[in-house]
């Protein structure tokens, strides 16, 4: 099992001594986290080391500019931003009953019995697509999208942007304002 699984495991793992800490020593929790936190460490150094020396290969060959970085934050972002995203649209589907009882419906249809649903199984499933677009509009995994640099000048809603700007742009916002949608909320 890869070291994300089980890291993902352990994160979503029940403990007991959460809510009653004299009982904390039955989870066994602690020994596999330390394990999964001895593993990330010994990756990211490899990782950070490639880094550091791909950034002094990139140094060298450009006079002292820097390219090609890998970013560490693509690899947590991925994983976080993922769980925190199906987390809320789960709560959301909790919070009301009748549309997770329609996407129940349309997933016990196209599931015919089986325990899993495949990717394929998607292609036949346009409420289940509206449901997690529906859950990433009112919950975007980041509220403010990776900051752009504009590659030329624009003209956006009559205000010039000069080529180079670092742009910002607020994803909550947008998806959450009602002169672009009829019921935001």
């Amino acid at each position: 099992m890869g070291l994300l699984t089980r890291s993902q495991q352990l994160l979503a793992a029940f403990v007991v001594g959460n809510y009653i800490p004299w009982l904390s020593w039955v989870d066994g929790l602690k020994r596999g986290t330390d394990k999964v936190a001895k593993e990330f460490d010994e990756f990211l150094d490899v990782v950070i080391d490639e880094h550091i020396n791909n950034n002094i290969k990139a140094e060298d060959a450009n006079g002292g500019n820097e390219q090609g970085q890998l970013d560490l934050d693509v690899f947590f972002a991925g994983t976080e931003t993922t769980s925190a995203s199906i987390e809320w649209t789960l709560s959301e589907l909790v919070r009301h009953p009748h549309i997770m009882k329609k996407l129940q419906t349309e997933v016990t249809k196209i599931a015919q019995g089986r325990s899993m649903v495949t990717e394929d199984d998607t292609h036949e499933m346009p409420y289940l697509k509206a449901v997690l677009k529906e859950g990433l509009r009112l919950y975007p995994p980041i509220t403010v999208l990776v900051p752009r640099e504009l590659r030329a000048d624009v003209n956006l809603m009559g205000y010039d942007i000069a080529k180079g700007t670092q742009v910002m742009i607020n994803g909550w916002a947008i998806s959450r304002d009602p002169s672009i949608w009829e019921e935001p909320e």
